[in-house]
């Protein structure tokens, strides 16, 4: 199975998620998903600081007695790769994969000074990479972004993973399917986390519209961090080849209500799917005809141009990089949680980290003028 992907990696060291929260911080949870095994091997798992003033700290996971101190220079980063053996599934297709599950591999960062953190899964031909949000933007409310398993295939998943930040968080959890070994579809679950630890889930099907929160969603001091995507999917599940997707959820306070879009360099379009949060929402593109949406419910479709994407109500857009046999690009699935309008910056510095295996970077630049609808794409 031939995967091929060109990634774009950038840390960004300052994207809103409201007025009051960003991308930096000087502390984070996070875990990773599986990455579906290669024959080759070549497993890295790495996570990437970078920082505007320097810092120092140290990475983590408490629950396995691994740490690793850290220093990261004036407007530079640093990359530090964590073992495989302390990565939940990694290398575990010759095994037993874990699923609705808990174990203690939750990786928890903390510095001196404020640093932007993003996560990034390689396996050869197939991978994908995560901004890490800190401790201080996290919810205890989600709803999951991922896409459908490839049918017919038992080890392509669907997956999501939680991790606690707090002792005795308790999460409820209604999932859109079958969770391999565990709940139905449509059935509602609670489990018990204390900090550090984290939540496995796997299906054949897709967890796209999974519903995750808090038993007691009036206490401001719970809060959680959710990561979805699939060990590797077909985008769209008619197009090879297979790739991993991995993305942190931004919780349902995030979400906004307008959105655009920029096409990927060199690809003759992209799939996008629209999540809705509440009941009775109503979707346009482009000014076109609405889409009716309830909670849960979501829209997926290819958009070939810049696009402006408008609710009613708070959504949830994610742009997916689509198989290179769609258009023979070489260039394979990956996924974007895309921010709203409601959180775009002035100010934003960024690192592309230096790699034998991505040989080509873009930035695509996005503006909208306060006092027009005119879109200008870079």
């Amino acid at each position: 199975m031939k995967k091929i992907k060109i990634l774009i990696i950038l840390i960004t060291l300052s994207i809103k998620l409201l007025a009051q929260y960003t991308s930096i911080g000087t502390d984070f949870w996070f875990v990773f998903l599986e990455n579906q095994m290669s024959s080759t091997g070549y497993d890295t798992c790495r996570i990437h600081i970078a920082s505007e003033n320097g810092a120092n700290g140290v990475v983590s996971i408490p629950g396995q007695g691994w740490f690793q101190n850290f220093s990261v220079g004036i407007n530079s980063s640093i990359s530090i790769q964590v073992p495989d053996i302390l990565i939940p599934n990694q290398n575990s297709h010759t095994a037993t994969n874990l699923t609705d599950t808990i174990i203690n591999k939750g990786i928890h960062i903390i510095s001196n000074n404020p640093i932007s953190v993003f996560a990034s899964n390689y396996i050869k031909f197939s991978s994908d990479a995560s901004i890490i949000f800190p401790t201080s933007a996290l919810g205890n409310e989600y709803l999951i972004m991922s896409y459908t398993a490839l049918p017919g295939y038992s080890n392509l998943v669907s997956e999501f993973s939680i991790v606690a930040v707090n002792n005795n968080t308790q999460i409820e959890i209604t999932p859109t399917a079958n969770i391999i070994g565990g709940p139905t579809a449509g059935s509602t679950y609670t489990i018990t986390l204390n900090a550090g630890q984290m939540y496995i889930a796997q299906t054949n099907g897709d967890f796209t519209g999974t519903y995750i929160k808090a038993t007691n969603i009036n206490d401001c001091n719970i809060k959680f961090a959710v990561f979805a995507g699939n060990d590797c999917a077909y985008v769209p599940t008619t197009c090879a080849a297979c790739n991993h997707l991995y993305e942190q959820m931004i919780p349902t306070r995030a979400w906004g209500k307008d959105y655009l879009t920029s096409p990927l360099k060199n690809r003759n379009g992209d799939e996008f799917r629209i999540l809705a949060k509440d009941n009775g929402t109503v979707v346009t593109i482009n000014g076109g005809a609405p889409i009716n949406l309830n909670a849960g419910q979501y829209y997926e479709t290819y958009l070939t141009t810049a696009s402006y994407i408008n609710a009613n109500k708070p959504i949830c857009v994610a742009q997916y990089s689509r198989g290179a046999a769609c258009d023979n690009t070489t260039s394979d699935p990956f996924m974007i949680i895309l921010s709203p309008i409601e959180q775009f910056i002035n100010h934003i510095v960024f690192d592309a980290f230096n790699t034998a295996q991505i040989l080509q970077y873009y930035v695509n630049v996005i503006t909208k003028t306060s006092c027009t609808n005119v879109l200008t794409f870079g």
